[in-house]
């Protein structure tokens, strides 16, 4: 490992500690190809694990299933899949969520002070309208469809490519 790598995954680790504690959303820029994702996906789960066990990256309940409490939306791997879907019913658009975001809701509305995390990777690789119906998702807390999400049981973990 280059001194480099050694450095980004610290200021990673440590700026994820920190921001997950007020749940402060996180705009990282990393390097392509360096397997910085995956620290950072780690990093998470190693986050929830201590907020859900109180054990730090030892998931020690067999009930317990860390990859339940955050999504993964990956901007390189999605360029023109919307995250909601729009629908004409009767005179009436309807916004349908996709399984993702549904997900997160009801995990927030079944868990009452549990934390939800939404990573979005390669964030300025998604079509402008995901990165508009995120940006007002992070802001105010409210979805396509029109419900709302607590925000301050939600945390965002936005990536860019440097």
């Amino acid at each position: 490992m280059s001194k480099n790598f050694k450095e980004q995954v610290t200021r990673i680790q440590e700026t994820l500690k920190i921001l997950y504690n007020c749940k402060s959303t996180v705009n990282l820029t990393i390097e392509p190809g360096m397997g910085l994702t995956k620290v950072i996906i780690d990093e998470i789960e190693n986050i929830i694990i201590k907020e859900v066990t109180g054990v730090w990256g030892q998931q020690e309940h067999n009930d317990f299933n860390v990859k339940n409490h955050y999504l993964i939306i990956n901007g390189s791997a999605m360029p023109t899949e919307p995250l909601a879907i729009p629908s004409v019913e009767g005179n009436s658009l309807q916004w349908y969520l996709i399984p993702e975001l549904k997900k997160a809701k009801e995990f927030l509305d079944n868990n009452d002070s549990l934390t939800y995390t939404i990573i979005v990777d390669e964030f300025d690789k998604l079509p402008l309208m995901n990165q508009i119906m995120l940006m007002n998702l992070i802001e105010s807390g409210q979805l396509p469809d029109g419900s709302k999400i607590d925000l301050e049981r939600l945390w965002f973990v936005l990536t860019r490519m440097s």
